[in-house]
């Protein structure tokens, strides 16, 4: 039985077949998606001329979505991200509305560790702040990012790297429209295995193609670089030893699907 409603796409994209391999489930069959020129191309960005046609892949197979123009190196991609929004050291430290979703997300995993296991708010943004606040009340929480402007003391707020340096830290791991801006989802999912103990928990909000059609803007974004369909999802987390447990529904109003729900993973294996 399908679990996931799904909406089809009001405009029909027509496809290209090519070559290449989908990071997901390995298949060469693709199309390939032209979603025109994103309107977010500035600074650093302007040398790459994918961002310009707005070119994506889209499997064959399992149905994920991805675009191999980020690099995977973390300096570039955080050079280019700071070129995109041109923040300043002032800049960098303004909240955004996603802070409210960043609490929700953290309570959740906070509350299945017991409040006793450390929490991770990855991806963070310039919400730092909330996770300073939830470890200044006692409840263990971390976060990090990979902007070079950001106020690190690399402790509970440092600067994202490969490494695992936390390796079986957390009880949790959550973030807020983080998971679509990943050049190497699955590299990044093994991270995520590494660092959580077991059987901890990560509550993330991202769009799919488990809510959006394939012309909807969330999937066209040349920065999303990793779209999801269900068989995708649940391919990855069979690969990086997790298991895909629901969507919590959302206590912050909002009428967008993706802030509705949120999606719910228990790590159940080393990998």
């Amino acid at each position: 039985m399908k679990l996931f409603p799904w909406h089809p796409p009001q405009t029909p994209v027509p496809p290209v077949q090519a070559e290449a391999r989908c990071p997901i489930c390995d298949c060469v069959k693709q199309e390939i998606l032209e979603c025109g020129r994103t309107t977010f191309v500035t600074g650093p960005s302007r040398s790459h001329a994918e961002i310009q046609n707005g070119r994506k892949f889209h499997c064959s197979a399992c149905g994920h979505i991805w675009t191999s123009w980020m690099s995977k190196d973390l300096k570039n991609v955080s050079a280019l991200y700071d070129g995109i929004y041109k923040e300043t050291a002032n800049e960098s430290v303004d909240v955004n509305f996603r802070s409210a979703y960043q609490l929700e997300l953290l309570t959740l995993a906070l509350l299945a560790s017991g409040k006793k296991k450390p929490c991770l708010d990855f991806g963070c943004g310039p919400n730092s702040s909330v996770a300073l606040m939830l470890n200044k009340l006692g409840m263990p929480t971390q976060c990090c990012d990979i902007s070079n402007y950001y106020p690190y003391d690399n402790e509970v707020f440092f600067r994202h790297s490969a490494d695992a340096r936390w390796h079986n830290r957390f009880g949790g791991v959550v973030s807020v429209d983080v998971i679509e801006h990943l050049g190497d989802t699955l590299n990044t999912w093994l991270y995520f295995n590494r660092i959580l103990k077991p059987n901890g928990v990560m509550y993330h909000i991202f769009p799919t193609t488990i809510h959006y059609g394939l012309d909807h803007h969330y999937i066209t974004n040349a920065f999303h670089l990793c779209i999801f369909s269900e068989q995708s999802l649940r391919l990855l987390c069979d690969k990086t030893g997790f298991e895909f447990r629901g969507f919590v529904p959302s206590k912050i109003p909002s009428k967008d699907p993706t802030l509705q729900q949120i999606f719910h993973f228990e790590k159940t294996r080393e990998v």
